[in-house]
């Protein structure tokens, strides 16, 4: 025998739990009953493939388990969980939607999976099961009052795609219309609408293979059994608070360690929440908006990123993991809020939109900048730099502009040719973003020599002279700088990222015997080919004939496709470089310091 349990081991019952949390289980079918508002600091609705095909394979493998080949229901069928769904619930205003704080993408996603089945239910033979079905289906998406239509699902945004396209176009040729009316080439891939058509898209094609081949009474009967499972052995937890801080609360100890949610999201349900009681929310939540457009108009860098280099940039370093807790600490703290937080977010991010798009608008030179560092150099750190001269000087400042190549240059001799740990140069170089925006480099100047102090002219030099490029990419770019450097304003110009160029290697990659029998044996030879003395850029049908031939095939042949025939400056004066009339090492390394010595401060300069 058990002894009995005490009884709160003496202490004073301190709380009623079903107060602060009402957990029950629940069908699907008598969830989607009910009517639901996604609040505003909830993300969009943003499942894709992979979840409806995780959803499908569910709900076709439980209907095929429930049901026998006969089509009739099993003993004791296993129900499928569907996972929580959190809700907060007002009790004093019984006319006010249920907020969904968790659960969102699978309850759009059961009502999308309905609304496409809706139009395979309309050609079932059975008059009972047809209009049975159809009823079923309708109601869970709409509902006729007195005052005319309600929704059972409303979105945070969006909310006419989703009523046109799930709820009143229940056929896929309808959708379709409806979709093409009303997108257009500025429609991001990922917005509502595209979502929605993805869905269903994907429903519609897996529920015709679903039923191919069936005869009439078998694939009504089929088709019937999916719907049925979906709505009557799908099961939920269903959690319901009522306090709304408690809400918000429950909302983040759910996602905060899960993957459901980004800390972006979590961050914005905090804002959101703490503006709330400010009296701010409303501004805070357009700068919120301002910030996403912004962001997903550029490539570099997603919404997490974003406001990990801005937060590091103005107000201090952290872990990327500590992002949600150090912002929230931020606009906690004495003199800050929501509102001055997002606000100068929401200026940066526009701003820096711009610059990382690097419109035709800017100026060459910056072009060539941006371009560098977004696409080249590809080091996201940098983004703490330009943060920091957004946050002092418009996007058309000349000083702004110079900002951006001078943390160019510094980040490519830092961290490409220095060789700077990655963790000891993003706190080098967001201190530096740190001091610069808030004023304690007081202008460029002081900038320029807090560079030249980290990044010293005679290491980068040292170090330049026996650099071997990693790939084709970096190699390409080391050379485009110097020769578009000669050429300015003179004469024929690089071309990046264009077919008509290519990146030779003088000595090749994969050399002849025949032709470089005099160091392809040499243990020092790997070590050698992608060194930048032994790279030129040149005409792409140039470089396509030499291939691996001798250095005096490619310096000049019969058909002019060679070195001497080039529109560019290097490969002309390549042979300048040739050791007893060979191309070899001692070659190699002789270019090299002349370029490091003529040009490399000239490009790269602090």
């Amino acid at each position: 025998m058990f002894a009995k349990k005490p009884k709160m081991y003496g202490m004073p019952r301190l709380i009623h739990p079903n107060t602060f949390l009402k957990p029950t289980t629940e069908r699907l079918g008598d969830v989607l009953r009910n009517f639901y508002l996604v609040p505003d600091y909830q993300r969009d609705f943003s499942w894709t493939k992979n979840e409806f095909k995780d959803f499908w394979e569910d709900i076709s493998a439980l209907a095929n388990k429930s049901f026998n080949n006969f089509g009739t229901l099993v003993a004791n069928p296993t129900p499928h969980f569907l996972g929580p769904i959190v809700l907060q619930e007002f009790p004093g205003d019984s006319d006010r939607r249920l907020e969904v704080m968790d659960g969102q993408q699978r309850l759009v996603t059961s009502s999308i999976f309905l609304s496409v089945s809706h139009e395979f239910c309309a050609k079932i033979s059975d008059l009972d099961k047809r209009t049975q079905l159809l009823n079923s289906i309708s109601t869970l998406l709409m509902s006729y009052i007195s005052n005319g239509v309600e929704y059972h699902m409303c979105l945070a945004r969006d909310q006419n795609h989703f009523e046109e396209m799930v709820c009143k176009r229940l056929s896929l040729t309808d959708k379709n219309a409806y979709w093409q009316a009303n997108i257009s080439s500025r429609t991001p891939k990922h917005a509502v609408i595209n979502r929605i058509k993805e869905c269903s898209d994907f429903f519609h094609q897996e529920i015709t293979s679903y039923l191919d081949g069936l005869q009439e009474l078998d694939r009504d009967t089929r088709l019937s059994n999916l719907v049925i499972s979906l709505l009557e052995l799908c099961v939920v937890l269903q959690m319901k608070v009522s306090e709304h801080g408690v809400a918000y609360e429950v909302f983040e100890s759910l996602n905060a360690r899960g993957l459901d949610l980004q800390q972006a999201d979590l961050l914005k349900n905090k804002l959101f929440s703490i503006s709330d009681t400010q009296g701010t929310k409303k501004t805070v939540t357009e700068a919120w908006e301002k910030v996403v457009r912004s962001i997903q108009q550029q490539s570099m860098i997603n919404l997490n990123e974003f406001f990990y280099f801005y937060t590091i940039a103005r107000y201090h370093f952290l872990r990327q993991s500590d992002l949600y807790r150090d912002v929230i600490k931020i606009v906690s703290s004495h003199g800050n809020s929501p509102l001055n937080y997002m606000q100068d977010a929401a200026k940066c991010a526009e701003s820096l939109q711009v610059i990382l798009e690097a419109g035709s608008g800017l100026p060459g030179n910056l072009e060539r900048d941006v371009f560098s560092l977004r696409d080249l150099i590809t080091n996201k750190f940098s983004l703490t730099m330009i943060i920091a001269g957004i946050s002092r000087y418009a996007v058309n400042s000349p000083d702004l502009w110079e900002v951006i190549k001078l943390t160019h240059h510094y980040v490519f001799r830092r961290f490409v040719i220095e060789g700077l740990p990655m963790s000891t140069y993003a706190h080098e170089i967001s201190e530096v973003a740190r001091d610069f925006s808030n004023g304690r480099l007081a202008d460029i100047s002081l900038l320029r020599d807090r560079f030249r102090g980290l990044s010293k002219d005679s290491i980068f030099m040292d170090k330049l002279r026996s650099y071997s490029a990693p790939n084709n990419k970096v190699g390409f770019y080391v050379l485009e700088m110097i020769e578009n450097y000669i050429n300015n304003n003179a004469g024929m110009f690089v071309r990046r990222q264009s077919g008509s160029q290519h990146l030779e290697h003088i000595m090749p990659k994969r050399p002849t015997p025949n032709d470089w029998g005099h160091v392809i044996n040499d243990h020092n030879y790997g070590d050698f080919v992608n060194r930048i003395g032994n790279l030129l850029i040149l005409e792409a049908d140039k470089n396509s004939h030499i291939k691996n031939k001798s250095f005096d095939y490619k310096s000049s042949n019969a058909s002019n496709l060679d070195y001497a025939n080039s529109g560019l400056t290097f490969p002309k004066l390549a042979k300048g470089y040739l050791n007893n009339g060979f191309w070899d090492f001692k070659s190699i390394e002789s270019r090299q310091s002349d370029l490091v010595s003529n040009y490399a401060l000239s490009v790269w300069g602090l």
